[in-house]
Parts: C-alpha cells; structure tokens; sequence
C-alpha cells in the first residue's frame, strides 16, 4: 500500500468524500538592478536584511476517496513588497511572514470552495 492508497483507506474509514493535499513553500526576492528583474529563492530561516519581496507559493492535490481521481494545482502566488524604510533597510518580521502566510491560505481556501463546491 502506497502513502496515498493509506490516505484514502483512512479517510474512507472515517466517512469522509475527498483527501486534500498541501505543499507550501516561502521564497524571498531580491531585485537584480543587471537584468531588471526580481531573484526567488527559498526561504531558509535567514536574515532577510537586502529581501525586496516575499511570496508564498501552495500547490494542492485534491483527490477523490471512493474513485481515486485527482486534481493538482497552483493558486495564484501572494507576494509582499517590502519598502525600505526612508532611513535605511527594514527588516522583514516574523509578523510580515505571517501575514503573507494568512493572506495567502484565506485566498487559497476561497479558491478551493469556489473550484469544487
């Protein structure tokens, strides 16, 4: 038995019509002045000190229980500008994070119910 095989058993066992599947991912952005263009790279729990943007990227798996068919997509990727301060750099906050993170997962679910309601 396969991890979702064990999925399917488990969620047909406690009644339940569909198993929905998340991956989740932060990156940071870095403008590039050369190519006029914004660097993504994954977030890693660093300072984040020279970021000029912050997206959160989801991608689904809906899949059906009782017929095993499945669905994948990606939502339309949240980012967040950061705005240096007129002084200087600002540093980006775990509270930013967290914003983008509940700006992005309230559009996603609303996404969701709107595509398979």
């Amino acid at each position: 038995m396969n991890y979702m095989q064990a999925l399917r058993y488990i969620a047909a066992k406690g009644d339940q019509k569909a198993v929905i599947v998340y991956w989740d991912k932060l990156q940071t952005g870095t403008y590039d002045t050369a190519t006029k263009s914004t660097r993504w790279s994954d977030y890693r729990n660093e300072k984040l000190n020279d970021t000029t943007s912050l997206r959160y990227l989801v991608r689904f798996a809906l899949v059906d229980v009782a017929t095993g068919e499945w669905a994948t997509w990606s939502p339309v990727n949240y980012e967040y500008n950061i705005l240096p301060a007129m002084t200087g750099k600002m540093a980006v906050t775990d509270q930013q994070i967290t914003q983008l993170r509940q700006k992005t997962y309230a559009a996603v679910v609303k996404d969701l119910v709107n595509r398979y309601q």
